[in-house]
């Protein structure tokens, strides 16, 4: 396999490495030098065990320097989740920035790790094309674990290779449900959608949306598909000026977003990043240059939502792949084999979780 920036996507120029998982999370979560499980090789199904130092792949130096600003940010932020302090609209942000960098960065990880796997997916997009690219949110859960740690649910299913938008991350007593796709929360908190999506080209794919207007008005219930309650959820639509038409031409929809709400409470409205709504007690705010605490409603026990979360990113990234294939259909495109295979995986493995056969965490 061709080796790659995991950042750009080019032939990588100057020596350097990024760490999926940053060097800053892995000495604030145990043993920096601690061995970790990712996954199983194919064909010999063999675990692989190995410190998260040696979880790191070709980076441009450029590349890599650019992205340690936001590293830098973050280290911060996580400190201030993790120490219960206030957060401010640009700290989500960039934690919502980060969230989709580790996730992109796990995509293609174990995409390099996988490339004898069953499901062969070559990637055509990377890091920085990825971040803030889609409608994102993310669920903070709090528990009772004491002990420091670091997990991921789901990243190296075959469901997250196609389709790279739903994982879970522990850092010490919190998990994060990180979820990105094409307008996910959108039509929940009344910014405009799709009136119709078509699929015109599967790999890579394109798709041509007709976008209608938005109610203006955030829904009781956001996400189409629920996920646990007794947390944090913090969304962000994207704000686009132009979208890909019925002809791949590009068309401008810059008046569906021009609203006094939008324009005052996104966070750069001219770059498209769109503004942050927080969920806590049962109520949603769009949140302003004010200090927000995370006011969480229940103390989880650790045990049992470990187990809760890993069936709700397996259950979601089927979601997600059903809702793909439903697209696919009504474009009039069969679905590929690869998906209802990936399925399949994820329904196999929700009943060994169920079973408490196994645990959904690869690390």
């Amino acid at each position: 396999m061709a080796r790659f920036c995991v950042f750009c996507g080019k032939h990588p120029i100057g020596k350097n490495r990024e760490h999926v998982i940053p060097q800053w999370l892995i000495r604030m979560t145990g043993d920096p030098k601690r061995d970790a499980f990712f996954g199983y090789d194919f064909p010999t199904m063999q675990p692989r065990h190995f410190d998260f130092t040696s979880f790191a792949f070709p980076a441009c130096g450029s590349c890599n320097k650019k992205m340690s600003d936001l590293e830098d940010l973050v280290r911060g932020i996580v400190d201030e989740i993790l120490n219960g302090e206030p957060l401010a609209r640009w700290e989500f942000n960039a934690f919502l920035d980060w969230l989709d960098k580790v996730r992109i960065g796990l995509w293609l990880g174990y995409n390099q790790l996988g490339k004898d796997g069953p499901i062969k997916v070559i990637p055509n997009f990377y890091i920085s094309h990825r971040i803030g690219a889609h409608d994102r949110m993310v669920a903070i859960y709090k528990t009772d674990q004491r002990s420091q740690g670091i997990n991921f649910i789901g990243a190296d299913t075959p469901a997250f290779q196609l389709i790279p938008s739903c994982f879970a991350l522990r850092i010490n007593q919190y998990y994060f449900v990180s979820l990105s796709k094409e307008f996910l929360v959108s039509r929940g908190l009344g910014f405009p959608y799709p009136r119709a999506w078509r699929v015109v080209n599967v790999d890579p794919t394109v798709v041509a949306v007709t976008l209608g207007p938005g109610s203006g008005i955030v829904k009781p219930t956001i996400l189409q598909k629920s996920l646990p309650a007794g947390n944090v959820e913090l969304y962000q639509p994207k704000v686009y000026n132009s979208l890909p038409g019925i002809n791949q031409t590009q068309v401008n929809v810059q008046h569906h977003y021009d609203k006094p709400l939008i324009r005052q409470y996104s966070v750069d409205y001219a770059h498209e990043v769109g503004p942050i709504f927080i969920r806590q007690d049962s109520t949603s705010q769009v949140c302003d240059d004010s200090p927000w605490s995370l006011l969480f409603p229940k103390v989880h026990d650790f045990q049992i939502l470990s187990i809760e979360l890993g069936e709700t990113v397996y259950e979601y990234q089927n979601y997600l792949l059903a809702q793909t294939e439903r697209d696919l259909h009504g474009s009039g495109i069969a679905t590929p084999a690869t998906y209802i295979a990936a399925r399949r995986y994820n329904d196999t493995v929700l009943e060994l979780i169920r079973e408490g056969r196994v645990s959904a965490e690869p690390s």
